[in-house]
Parts: structure tokens; sequence; C-alpha cells
């Protein structure tokens, strides 16, 4: 099936959930394995994951998330796992959110590095190894997509949303947090390679920012829960 075929048969209502950004598969894995959805699609552009994901099995268009057009309530939810931080900018992260929830009927699921807590991690001479990684240069904060999601909101794309924190970074010695000193590109720490850093416990860090949409009154957050691995709610629009 041609890309184009694809696209006609997700413009036609032929799948159940759309992964944005769906680079090799991983992703749509997941939606199988924890939502249990059976009829999935993949957006992405580049043709090498492409290649990787179909190997997988799985189905793909190849296109660019910022530029096709998918239409209206095609599918029952849309993920977006670690794809907007690779977005050259929050303008084109809130263009694909705003396509993900009007191409679904029930809810949109986010999930991405969190970026927000590198202020305090500065202060003691560290960061998140994935805040200086040149393909990270959308760095949206959970202020930002508060501030998106309720523009959203306001403009009656969305019903309601909820941000929150996956995954707790307790102390400092977490291989994700590196001295300022790594090299901007390194993925873990070292210490064969890095400079020593501190041994100091953490509190309110962690490793990813969840958001789910809820797009209909059918839509239960509470039922869902289970299947969101989130670890805490900040914030819940009223």
């Amino acid at each position: 099936m041609t890309d184009d075929e694809t696209l006609a048969r997700l413009r036609a209502g032929g799948f159940q959930a759309l992964d944005w950004g769906s680079s090799k598969g991983g992703s749509m894995d997941h939606v199988v394995d924890r939502f249990g959805y059976d009829l999935v699609v993949g957006i992405d552009l580049s043709p090498d994951k492409n290649r990787m994901a179909r190997q997988g099995g799985h189905v793909i268009i190849e296109a660019d998330a910022v530029a096709v057009e998918v239409g209206e309530a095609v599918v029952e939810a849309g993920f977006l796992y670690h794809f907007l931080e690779h977005l050259p900018s929050m303008r084109e992260a809130e263009t694909v959110l705003a396509k993900a929830c009007r191409a679904s009927r029930h809810a949109v699921y986010v999930r991405q590095p969190m970026f927000g807590a590198d202020e305090r991690l500065l202060e003691l001479g560290l960061r998140f190894s994935w805040s200086t990684w040149a393909s990270h240069p959308n760095r949206m904060t959970t202020l930002d997509f508060h501030t998106v999601l309720r523009a959203l909101r306001g403009q009656g794309v969305l019903r309601d949303f909820r941000i929150g924190y996956g995954h707790p970074v307790a102390t400092t010695m977490a291989e994700c947090i590196l001295p300022l000193t790594a090299d901007p590109e390194a993925a873990a720490y070292d210490q064969n390679l890095h400079d020593p850093k501190p041994d100091l416990p953490l509190t309110g860090v962690y490793r990813e920012v969840c958001v789910a949409i809820a797009l209909d009154d059918a839509f239960d957050f509470e039922a869902a829960g289970p299947r969101l691995d989130v670890d805490r709610w900040i914030y819940v629009s009223r």
C-alpha cells in the first residue's frame, strides 16, 4: 500500500489510533500493548525510521506531521510520544497538537522529556542529558503546554486536559543527570568519561512530562488512569 493509499484509508476512518512522529515503531508497540488498539497508523518524515517500523509490521505514512492533512475525527485517539521536542519550535508543536486533537474523537496523549528541572539542576552544576541535544530544539515546559492547550480549549478544539509527570528521579546519581561540563550530546553519565557529580536527593524531578487531553464527554480521565503511567498530576483544567 502506498503512502497516498494509506492516507486515504486514514481519512476514511480505517484506523483506530494515530501515532504522530512514530519513529522506528516503538511507540506504536506501546499503543497496541497499553491501550489495546489493533488498527494503528504512524506518521513520520524519516525514510530510514519508517523502513524499520515497516519491517516491524507497522503501517506508516511517510509525511511531515506539521504539513499533512489527515481530516477530522478520523481516529479514536492520537499519540505524540517523544515527538514534539524534535520539532523546530513551539509554533510547530501547537500546529501538530491542534491537528491531533481535530483528527481524534476521544483523546490525545503526549509524553516528552522533562525540561523544567534544569534551572534547579543548574544550581548544582548539573543538567538533564537530553536538555542539550541538538535533536531537541523544542524544549517545552509544563507552562508552555498549559499556554498552548488553554488557547486550544478556548477555541473549542478540546474539552479538558491534564498535565503531569512520570518516572521520578530520586537522586543526582541517576544516569540521565550529567555535570555541566559533559559533552552536549552525551546520552548518560559515565564516571570514566565525565567529571564527578554530587550525590544529592531530589524531589519534584521526573523523567517525563505527560499530558492527557479529553475531546468528548465520553472520555473519563480516571478510567484511563492505569494506562497513562503518570506518577503525579500537577494541573487539571476546570
